[in-house]
C-alpha cells in the first residue's frame, strides 16, 4: 500500500533537513585546496539530494501540488537510509560543541560563501516543505578538521544518494534542468571554474550523475567564457584566424539575398559537409569605425556558438565559423558577413514555411503529441541558452530550422517535426550591462513575437534604457509566442492579420504592442485548451504573461515550475 499523506512527507522532511544540515557546515581555519574542493562536491551532493527528492516525489504541480504515492516498503527503506545519512554528521557536530564550550570560536569559520551556499535561493523542496507546514528534524551546525575526512564524509554521502536513487530512479531529462536551476544559475563566474571541477570529479566518481554533471560543466564551461566578448586587438587577430573560412570553401554560390544558405563546406579536417549559413549586415551608410565594430561582433558571436559543440543540447547550433562575402555589398560599400552552422543534411525548411504551407490542410499537421515533444524540446534549449548567461533576442518560427522531414511525397505527408536547430543568433548578446546588440530587427514582423516593453519603436526612449533595455524575461515572451503558433498551427503574422481585418472593419486603429499581446494571450485563452489542452494553454500563459523585471534566478525557477515540469508530465 502507498501512504503519501505520512512516509512520502516524512521522506521529504528528512531530506530538508540532511539538505540544510550540508549548507550550514563548519570547518577549521587554515584549510585550503582540497578542502574547498570537497565542500564544492559537497553542495553538489546536497543538490543532487534535494533534485532527487523534487524529482521523484513532488507532483507535476511543484508547489502548488501535493506527493506521489511511493509503496510503502520502499517508504520504509527510504527513511532508514535518509536517518543513516543524517547520523554521518553526528561525530563532526560535537566539534562545534568543543570550541563553543571553551570560548575559542576563532578556530572555526562558516564553510559558505561558495558557489552554490552564497547565493542560492530558498528552493523549491525547502519552500514546499514550509507551505505545507511539513514537521522535520532541526538541522544542527558540524564542523571538520581537514579535507581527507570531509572527502570521506562525501564518498559516504555519495554512495547513500546512489541507493536512494536505485531504490526510485529520477526523470534524467528534467533533472538536468533542476541542477541548473539550482548551481550554474546562481553562481558567479569567478566560482564557476571551482564548480566545474568539482561536478567532473563526481561525474568520474559516479557515472549515473554524469548527464547532469555534464550538463553543469557545459554551461559553466560557457558562461567562463561571457568575460571575454569584449576582446582586445590580440584576441581578436587570434579569433579571426581561427573562426574566418574562404569563400571558395563551399560546394554552391551564396543566394542573392540575405536568406538562410543551404550548402556544403569543404575542409582539410573534415572533408565535404552540409552547413546553413546565416547572415549578418551593417545598416547601409555605416562609416568604417562602425563596421569595424561589427565584424569583432560576428567574430565574438562565432566564437561563442562555437563553444556550443561542448554543450549536450543537440537543438543548439555548432558554428565552424563565419565567411566574409566581399563580392556582396550593402548599400555599394559593406560586404555581408555569414555564421555557418554545421547541420546533418543540406535538406531544411523553417518552422514558419512549414506552418504558412499546411495550416489550411488539416491532414498534414502535427499530432498534438509531436508538437508537445518539440515544445518541449524547443523550452529547454532556451532555457540552456538563459542559464549560461545569453540573451537570444530573436525567438520566432523564421529562426527554428526544420531538419530531416519527412520522406517521400512532402505535399501528402504529415510532418513529425522530429529534428530542428534554434538558430537567428544575428542580435545575440550576453545578458550583463553594458552590453548592446547592433542591427537588430525593427521589423513588424519580429514585433509581433516581442514582449509589449520589448518592441522596436521603444528601443529609443529614456524609458527602454532606464529600465535595463533587453532581459532574459523577454526571450521567453517570444518563446511563448512561437508556442501558440505551434499550439494552434497558425503563424502570428496570419492571426495579427486577422486582428487587424476586424479592427479595420469595426473603423478602430490597429493594435498597438499592448493591445496586441492582450488579444494574443486572450486566443489562448479562448482557443489553445481545445487545441493542446488546458495544461499546455497554461503553459502559453505564463510565457505570455512574464514580468519584465523578473530577476533572473526567479525567472528560471519559475520556468522549471510553470513551463518544463508541465511539459516533462505528459507521458509521450
Amino acid at each position: 500500500m502507498a501512504d503519501p499523506a505520512g512516509a512520502v512527507l516524512g521522506i521529504l522532511g528528512l531530506v530538508g533537513s540532511v539538505v540544510e544540515v550540508i549548507h550550514i557546515g563548519y570547518a577549521a581555519k587554515g584549510m585550503a585546496g582540497s578542502l574547498r574542493l570537497s565542500h564544492l562536491q559537497l553542495e553538489l551532493e546536497g543538490a543532487l539530494l534535494q533534485g532527487w527528492a523534487e524529482n521523484v516525489l513532488l507532483s507535476d504541480e511543484g508547489l502548488a501540488g501535493g506527493t506521489r504515492a511511493i509503496p510503502a516498503k520502499i517508504s520504509t527503506l527510504i527513511v532508514t537510509i535518509l536517518k543513516e545519512l543524517l547520523q554521518l554528521f553526528d561525530d563532526s557536530a560535537g566539534i562545534v560543541k568543543k570550541y563553543r564550550d571553551s570560548s575559542d570560536t576563532s578556530k572555526l569559520e562558516p564553510l559558505s560563501p561558495t558557489p552554490l551556499a552564497g547565493t542560492r535561493r530558498s528552493s523549491t523542496l525547502i519552500r514546499w516543505l514550509s507551505i505545507k507546514q511539513v514537521p522535520r528534524p532541526e538541522a544542527f551546525k558540524w564542523a571538520i578538521r581537514d579535507g581527507p575526512k570531509l572527502q570521506e564524509l562525501v564518498t559516504r554521502i555519495n554512495g547513500f544518494r546512489k541507493g536512494l536513487e536505485e531504490l526510485v530512479p529520477k526523470n534524467m531529462e528534467l533533472f538536468k534542468v533542476q541542477m541548473l536551476v539550482d548551481t550554474v544559475a546562481e553562481s558567479t563566474v569567478d566560482h564557476l571554474q571551482a564548480l566545474r571541477r568539482a561536478a567532473q570529479q563526481l561525474m568520474e566518481d559516479n557515472p549515473t550523475d554524469a548527464p547532469a554533471m555534464h550538463a553543469i560543466c557545459a554551461a559553466a564551461l560557457i558562461r567562463e567564457q561571457l568575460p571575454r566578448w569584449e576582446l582586445d586587438v590580440g584576441h581578436l587577430q587570434a579569433y579571426i584566424t581561427a573562426l574566418s573560412k574562404r569563400t571558395d570553401s563551399f560546394t554552391t554560390q551564396p543566394p542573392a539575398d540575405l536568406s538562410l544558405w543551404s550548402t556544403s563546406f569543404t575542409s582539410k579536417d573534415n572533408g565535404s559537409i552540409p552547413v546553413l549559413v546565416e547572415w549578418r549586415k551593417p545598416e547601409p551608410g555605416e562609416n568604417a569605425e562602425s563596421t569595424r565594430f561589427f565584424e569583432r561582433d560576428v567574430v565574438q558571436i562565432a566564437n561563442f556558438l562555437s563553444s556550443l559543440a561542448q554543450h549536450p543540447d543537440a537543438h543548439l547550433p555548432r558554428c565552424l565559423g563565419y565567411v566574409k562575402d566581399k563580392d556582396h555589398r550593402v548599400g555599394g560599400t559593406q560586404p555581408r558577413y555569414g555564421l555557418i552552422f554545421s547541420v546533418p543534411t543540406v535538406k531544411t525548411s523553417t518552422l514558419l514555411k512549414v506552418i504558412q504551407d499546411t495550416a489550411h490542410i488539416p491532414s498534414r499537421h502535427p499530432d498534438v503529441a509531436a508538437r508537445i515533444r518539440v515544445s518541449l524540446k524547443l523550452v529547454i534549449s532556451v532555457f540552456q541558452l538563459l542559464a549560461a548567461g545569453w540573451l537570444h533576442k530573436g525567438i520566432t518560427s523564421a529562426n527554428i530550422a526544420l531538419l530531416d522531414q519527412a520522406h517521400g511525397d512532402p505535399h501528402k505527408q504529415r510532418h513529425e517535426l522530429t529534428n530542428f536547430l534554434l538558430l537567428g543568433f544575428q542580435s545575440a548578446r550576453l545578458s550583463s550591462s553594458g552590453q548592446y546588440s547592433r542591427n537588430p530587427a525593427r521589423t513588424r514582423v519580429f514585433d509581433t513575437y516581442r514582449h509589449p516593453s520589448a518592441v522596436s519603436s521603444l528601443w529609443s526612449t529614456e524609458q527602454y534604457r532606464k529600465s535595463g533595455g533587453y532581459r532574459a524575461p523577454f526571450d521567453v515572451y517570444s518563446l511563448g509566442a512561437v508556442l501558440v503558433e505551434l499550439g494552434l498551427w497558425r503563424t502570428l503574422g496570419d492571426i495579427r492579420a486577422s486582428a487587424d481585418a476586424k479592427m479595420a472593419a469595426s473603423g478602430r486603429p490597429s493594435l498597438d504592442a499592448l493591445g496586441w499581446s492582450e488579444y494574443l494571450r486572450l486566443k489562448v485563452e479562448q482557443e489553445m485548451p481545445g487545441r493542446m489542452g488546458g495544461k499546455f494553454a497554461q503553459v502559453v500563459l505564463w510565457c505570455l504573461g512574464i514580468r519584465g523585471d523578473i530577476a533572473a534566478n526567479g525567472l528560471l525557477a519559475g520556468m522549471e515550475e510553470s513551463v518544463l515540469r508541465p511539459l516533462f508530465s505528459y507521458r509521450l
